[in-house]
């Protein structure tokens, strides 16, 4: 092989590590910045799980005839939302159902109560979106 066609080798291997560099670095932007949607051109998703599925407003308990509010963190018995990417952590809720969930697991755990209903917001990917949400305790 001659020092021209190492030459051209060696252009080719930069180009080629060029090409891909670019692609790993620019084609994620595609689906966000252009809206370009392919399975070849996946979008950053980073730390995309922080931050859902959390509660913001009021829940009424309503306790042997008298109501209570309290704030979802102590309705979930938590002191802080945790730093969590974990979708399945107890104070996660990302749908009615899953709220639904958590009113009867404190239902179980609190025979004096009959009702419970939320008021707020939750989270989501796409940002906040209402919730309301009211259920009967099992007696």
């Amino acid at each position: 092989m001659n020092a021209a066609d190492s030459d051209h080798a060696s252009s080719l291997r930069r180009a080629f590590f060029g090409v891909v560099a670019a692609f790993v670095l620019l084609a994620p932007a595609l689906p966000q910045v252009f809206g370009v949607h392919a399975a070849l051109f996946r979008p950053w998703v980073m730390y995309s799980g922080v931050g859902l599925g959390l509660l913001q407003g009021e829940f009424a308990v309503t306790r042997d005839g008298e109501v209570e509010m309290l704030s979802p963190e102590s309705f979930l018995n938590i002191n802080h939302y945790v730093r969590s990417m974990s979708l399945s952590a107890p104070h996660v809720v990302l749908d009615e159902a899953a709220l639904i969930d958590r009113i009867t697991a404190y239902c179980e755990a609190n025979r004096n109560v009959t009702t419970v209903s939320f008021d707020g917001k939750v989270s989501g990917i796409r940002g906040w979106r209402p919730m309301r949400v009211t259920a009967e305790c099992a007696q």
